[in-house]
């Protein structure tokens, strides 16, 4: 995924929630604009007696995506107006333009902006989560 990601090839991603007979409640596009190196998780190699022995995968933390990110496609059962997904597409199309890196560092900000949660926000409660962003951000000395 990581080399995927870096030259921004990875692909959008469908998120898809159903109940039992397969029937679809929510179907959502995660724009690949959002996916970051910091939203990939590395997995353990593929033991030796696997077909693909030593093979890495990952998993995503989507916690890092920001909610807006989410393009709703089908909402309860509902199929969404095909102009509102197109004007939710194009809100995010100014990421397509910054680096993977920049990318990324938009998308987790973003996503922190969104889960304080309160009409008005402080420096200190964007700082609150730095430990995090350092985590997700080694090589950034100035977070």
């Amino acid at each position: 995924m990581i080399a995927a990601i870096r030259p921004n090839r990875q692909p959008n991603l469908f998120l898809l929630s159903y109940h039992l007979p397969f029937v679809v409640t929510n179907l959502s596009v995660l724009p690949r604009r959002f996916l970051a190196e910091a939203m990939a998780v590395r997995r353990k190699p593929l033991a030796q007696t696997a077909r693909r022995a030593g093979w890495i995968g990952c998993n995503l933390d989507l916690r890092q995506i920001p909610r807006s990110a989410l393009i709703p496609r089908v909402v309860e059962g509902k199929f969404v107006a095909q102009s509102q997904i197109q004007d939710h597409w194009k809100k995010s199309e100014p990421l397509d333009q910054l680096s993977s890196t920049a990318r990324g560092w938009a998308a987790v900000v973003l996503g922190i902006v969104e889960r304080i949660r309160k009409p008005e926000s402080t420096l200190q409660d964007i700082y609150e989560h730095e430990t995090r962003v350092a985590a997700l951000f080694p090589n950034n000395r100035n977070i």
